[in-house]
């Protein structure tokens, strides 16, 4: 068993790993390239009265494993139920995804805005160099950032070739309520947008905030264009819904949104040139709890027992 672990990206996956193998015993540190943790648990403020999701919008639980982390978290109040559909409740966060984010992130040693350059092994450990000139070393590595970033940092090691589908995200102000159908959120059937809800009826914005998410296709497509003229394009497709002017837009890009397929087991692990695990949503499914559930395997195969899920 090992004694220490770099965790390379602190999203979903990330925290949970590190919460399970800080339980275990282990010396953990987690370096993230973002500004704070979470990744696509993110959240954006327009202005003090105008909030939204811009990454995950929400998240189903379907595995015993993700129940009892769940059962927790509505106990804290960290989450709660939005809505159900297709005999699967529908759960929102507290304050936004990003702020879930942020309490499974209370007390690990994590570094934010620390783009790691460099990945090296020896003597069967694995120094991890970022952009500031920083050096961080441990007995294992759990990567969870998408894996064709880390194929760019490990091109010698045959790690799975997995991708992934961009996508836009775009925040919309407005002064009136959207003309979205209960509870607040559509899935349109044909055209750019693939995902639109207004963050004031899921009970997180003050005021009304669309959320717009674009299809891959999409993004594929204009993913280099100008930022004025996807805005431009996904406005067009969401006047419909909307019963009053924009006020203030956020457009977001998502290089690497949700993967395309996934990986057959809920992790991959290489034993040299040291010990290294793969985990995110690209090996466990593409939800909230496919990371979860992916975190929680990469922690489980470095660690003797179950901890307890938290």
């Amino acid at each position: 068993m090992p004694n220490s672990c770099l965790i390379l990206g602190a999203g979903i996956a990330g925290l949970t790993a590190a919460r399970h193998l800080t339980q275990a015993g282990l010396t953990v540190t987690l370096l993230d390239k973002g500004h704070r943790p979470g990744g696509r648990l993110a959240t954006r403020r327009l202005s003090p009265d105008a909030t939204g999701d811009t990454g995950a919008q929400f998240f189903t639980v379907r595995s015993p494993q993700f129940h009892s982390a769940v059962d927790a978290w509505l106990a804290r109040g960290w989450v709660s139920p939005w809505f159900t559909e297709h005999d699967h409740t529908r759960y929102r966060a507290t304050g936004g995804m990003k702020q879930l984010a942020l309490h499974l992130a209370a007390g690990l040693d994590i570094h934010s805005q620390a783009q790691v350059t460099r990945i090296e092994s020896s003597s069967h450990r694995w120094t991890l160099t970022t952009q500031a000139g920083l050096t961080y070393s441990a007995d294992l590595l759990i990567a969870t950032a998408p894996v064709p970033q880390l194929q760019d940092l490990l091109p010698d090691l045959p790690l799975p070739a997995l991708t992934y589908d961009p996508c836009f995200c775009l925040l919309l102000s407005t002064a009136l309520p959207s003309r979205l159908p209960d509870p607040g959120c559509l899935r349109p059937a044909s055209g750019p947008l693939a995902w639109i809800a207004d963050n004031q009826r899921k009970g997180l914005s003050g005021s009304p905030l669309l959320t717009l998410h674009s299809t891959p296709d999409f993004a594929r497509t204009y993913f280099n264009h100008p930022a004025d003229e996807v805005e431009h394009l996904l406005r067009l497709a969401a006047a419909p819904y909307l019963s009053s002017p924009v006020l203030a837009s956020h457009l977001h890009r998502w290089k690497f949104s949700q993967p395309t397929a996934t990986y057959p087991e809920p992790c991959f692990s290489l034993e040299h040139p040291a010990p290294l695990t793969l985990a995110g949503d690209a090996f466990a499914g593409p939800r909230v709890e496919g990371a979860y559930l992916s975190g929680l395997a990469a922690a489980l195969r470095h660690t003797p027992s179950n901890p307890k899920n938290s």
